[in-house]
């Protein structure tokens, strides 16, 4: 459900945008997406700078520098109770 969620939050943000634009009579291009954890709105100009063409992905994927941690908590053995 958490992409779901996303995807709402990420509409709401985005339709008050273009309402606000579409009132103010401004024009722009922009790609709305989360950055150090706000919502935040990149003009499509820079988009060749921020993403992998090839490979549809950012260029820069700030949750690599957890791998670390997500191994550690892969291998994570809980203790087992025995049933009595």
């Amino acid at each position: 459900p958490f992409d779901r969620i996303q995807a709402i939050r990420l509409a709401a943000v985005a339709l008050e945008r273009l309402v606000t634009l579409a009132e103010s009579g401004a024009h722009e291009s922009t790609a709305i997406g989360r950055e150090n954890g706000k919502l935040k709105f990149n003009d499509l100009r820079d988009m060749p700078a921020l993403v992998e063409p090839k490979l549809h992905r950012p260029k820069v994927q700030r949750w690599m520098a957890l791998r670390g941690l997500e191994r550690k908590m892969a291998e994570y053995d809980p203790p087992r109770r025995d049933k009595p």
